[in-house]
């Protein structure tokens, strides 16, 4: 995630450039040695975290062409758990989607403390799937990269001005290999930008282009209503699709 123009709010203030206690993260970074338990160090300042809101643009570019999306995402503490809104929207999804919301949306999914909903098109058909809600972690995918790959950390590294954390992790692609690297935020633990490097000269870089932090955040993000005309789908059950 690029954060080239990122703004970034924490209680209703913009922050540019903040300096975060050096001395203190300098304590912290020194005790985390591995990848792993920098990461687990990041995560608990993330669970401090109240609301998110947060808006990405990952852009895949290949010898065929490019193609780039917005993940716009919504995030608030509910207990020990999350509620969590995400729409994604790319510039070719209102052809995709038809006569659907009539917007760019190409997927939406809302976990609102009980289930998940997750709302899609296949086929020209507007689908709306119920499933349990399982936790939301927003760490899996780093965690599982650094699991399969061989990851070393930076713990002082800038981004746009902002203290970062840095995890370079290289996989094994065949007789070549790939390479993805991580930035996060110190203050927060928040993700901040993905780089990922293969080997066929694909490229997909996801970079932050908005983010605020503990501002006040209603519940009205994390309500879902299938839209009119969907066919809605509860997994783990024997009902068959609602009709319209």
């Amino acid at each position: 995630m690029a954060t080239t123009g990122m703004q970034k709010r924490h209680g209703g203030r913009v922050l540019l450039g903040i300096a975060i206690g050096v001395g203190v993260w300098a304590t912290v970074a020194a005790a985390a040695e591995t990848p792993e338990e920098m990461l687990g160090k990041l995560q608990e300042r993330f669970e401090r975290v109240r609301t998110l809101h947060q808006v990405t643009v990952t852009t895949a570019k290949s010898r065929s062409g490019s193609h780039e999306v917005t993940d716009t995402l919504w995030l608030k503490r509910d207990g020990e758990s999350w509620k969590m809104r995400m729409e994604r929207s790319s510039k070719a999804a209102q052809k995709e989607r038809g006569a659907g919301r009539g917007d760019n949306i190409q997927m939406v999914t809302v976990i609102d403390g009980r289930f998940t909903w997750t709302e899609t098109t296949v086929e020209g058909n507007l689908i709306a799937v119920k499933t349990p809600t399982e936790p939301f972690d927003p760490y899996t995918e780093i965690r599982q990269e650094i699991k399969q790959g061989t990851a070393k950390v930076k713990p002082d590294e800038t981004l746009d001005d902002e203290p970062c954390v840095v995890f370079e992790v290289e996989k094994p692609a065949g007789k070549e290999k790939t390479q993805i690297t991580f930035w996060l935020d110190k203050e927060h633990g928040v993700l901040l930008k993905i780089l990922r490097v293969e080997p066929n000269d694909q490229r997909t870089e996801t970079v932050t282009r908005e983010l605020s932090v503990n501002e006040r955040l209603g519940d009205d993000k994390f309500t879902y209503t299938p839209p009119e005309g969907a066919q809605v789908f509860e997994m783990g059950t024997a009902e068959e699709p609602k009709k319209p």
